[in-house]
């Protein structure tokens, strides 16, 4: 209960992060907020807060995106980018290495590169 005050309190503040829920050789389960995504290789599909969004073969690029907006805090947003132009928003996180992290994360377990873009 306190973890989830003090991300609360975090959020309000401006600052953001991802956290890893689960992972595992079968699941990676992130959280922003109030959104959990869950990648799950047996069936090779992601879903968000359960509803499913995507299967792993339309995924083209795990997106890191740093807005053109300096003014502190400055989040940087966690993306996969699939076919067809969709794009599935992952988080945002206020601390840069945080964010390369989870982008490496994702795409190592999905098989994906990762593209920065500001």
């Amino acid at each position: 209960m306190l973890s989830r005050l003090l991300t609360f309190l975090r959020y309000t503040t401006g600052e953001r992060t991802i956290e890893i829920e689960q992972e595992s050789a079968e699941f990676l389960a992130l959280r922003c907020g109030a959104r959990t995504t869950i990648f799950e290789k047996p069936e090779a599909k992601i879903r968000q807060n359960t509803k499913l969004v995507a299967h792993f073969a339309e995924i083209e690029e795990v997106e890191l995106r740093k807005p053109a907006n300096e003014e502190p805090p400055v989040n940087w947003t966690i993306s996969v980018r699939l076919s067809g132009r969709r794009c599935i928003e992952i988080g945002q996180v206020t601390d840069e290495t945080d964010a390369a992290i989870i982008a490496a994360r994702i795409a190592a377990f999905t098989g994906q590169k990762v593209i920065a873009r500001t």
